[in-house]
C-alpha cells in the first residue's frame, strides 16, 4: 500500500540508527509503523520533511524527556501545590469511547491566570503540564492498542469552559500558553487528536478559538467542534461515548469522577475501563 511504501521510504531516509532512535522513544504499546505514520500524516508525506520531525522531536525528547514529566504531579512540575493547579486547570482521564480512544476531560472553564502566575508558575511551567499530560494520554493509546490488538493511536478531548473567564484573554500569558500548545501539539504529538469538543462555550470562547485557531494544521481545525448548551453537547457525547463509560455529570451513568477537591487530576481506572472494552468488543 501506499502508507507501507511510505513508512519504508522514511526508514531509507533515516537510517538503521534513526529508526533505532525511534524505536527507542515509542510508548509501551506502540508499533513504529504507527509512530511514522502520524508523522507523516502530519507532514503530507512528504519523507524528507518527516524524518527532519523526527529527529527534531527526538532532540526535543532528549532534553524536555516528556517521559519523565508523565511521572509527576501538575504541582511537582511547577513547583506549587497541586491543589492549585487541580483547583483552576483539571484534567483528568476517564473511560474510552466507542473506538477505544482514550476519553480525556478538560476542565478550562475553571483556568484562571492570575492566581497561577501569581504563585510563582511560569507559561514555561503550564506548558510542562501539558507535556505530561499528552505523554500520559499517549501511554493510554499505547495499552488500549495492546489490549484491543489493534492500532488505537489518537484521543478524545472533551474541553469543558464552563464558568471561562474573559479576563483570561487580556493577558499576553493567555496567547503565549495557546501557541505554545498547538506547537506542542502538533510537532511532538502529531495526529493524536483524534477530536476535540469544546463544549458549554459562551461567545468569548468562540473568539479566543478563531484567534489562535489559525496556528493549528487545517486537519486538526477539522477535528474541532464547539458547542454552547448541554442539549447541543450531550447528544453527541452519548453518541461518541457508551454511557457506562461517561461520566454522570456528562449525561452517562458512569461514576461521577469529576474533580473538585482532590489534589491530583484523575488519570486512574484505565485499567478496569480498558478490560470492560476488550470485554465488550469480543478481545
Amino acid at each position: 500500500s501506499s502508507d507501507l511504501a511510505a513508512v519504508q521510504a522514511l526508514e531509507r531516509e533515516l537510517g538503521v540508527e534513526g529508526v533505532e532512535a525511534v524505536r527507542s522513544i515509542l510508548v509501551e504499546g506502540e508499533s513504529l509503523e504507527s509512530c511514522f505514520l502520524r508523522f507523516l500524516r502530519a507532514q503530507s508525506f512528504r519523507v524528507h520533511q518527516t524524518a527532519k520531525a523526527l529527529k527534531a522531536h527526538l532532540t526535543w525528547r532528549a532534553s524536555m524527556k516528556p517521559a519523565r514529566l508523565a511521572n509527576l504531579t501538575p504541582g511537582e512540575i511547577c513547583g506549587c501545590a497541586d491543589e492549585l493547579l487541580h483547583k483552576y486547570m483539571p484534567t483528568w482521564h476517564q473511560g474510552f469511547d466507542r473506538q477505544g480512544r482514550p476519553v480525556v476531560f478538560s476542565h478550562y472553564g475553571k483556568f484562571r491566570f492570575g492566581p497561577v502566575m501569581g504563585a510563582g508558575v511560569t507559561v514555561e511551567k503550564i506548558l510542562q503540564v501539558h507535556t505530561s499530560n499528552s505523554e500520559r494520554t499517549a501511554r493510554l493509546c499505547g495499552k488500549q492498542s495492546s489490549k484491543l490488538g489493534r492500532d488505537v493511536s489518537n484521543a478524545l478531548i472533551i474541553m469543558d469552559t464552563e464558568g471561562w473567564d474573559p479576563n483570561n484573554l487580556r493577558t499576553k500569558s493567555a496567547f503565549d500558553w495557546s501557541h505554545g500548545l498547538a506547537k506542542i501539539d502538533s510537532e511532538h504529538y502529531p495526529d493524536r487528536l483524534g477530536q476535540l469538543l469544546i463544549i458549554n462555550a459562551p461567545s468569548s470562547v468562540y473568539y479566543f478559538y478563531k484567534s489562535v485557531s489559525w496556528v493549528l494544521p487545517e486537519k486538526a481545525r477539522s477535528r474541532v467542534r464547539i458547542f454552547g448548551g448541554r442539549d447541543t453537547w450531550e447528544p453527541v457525547l452519548r453518541e461518541l461515548i457508551e454511557p457506562s463509560e461517561l461520566p454522570s455529570d456528562y449525561g452517562g451513568s458512569g461514576p461521577a469522577l469529576v474533580p473538585t477537591e482532590e489534589p491530583s487530576p484523575q488519570w486512574a481506572g484505565s485499567d478496569r475501563n480498558s478490560d470492560v472494552l476488550a470485554e465488550r468488543q469480543g478481545q
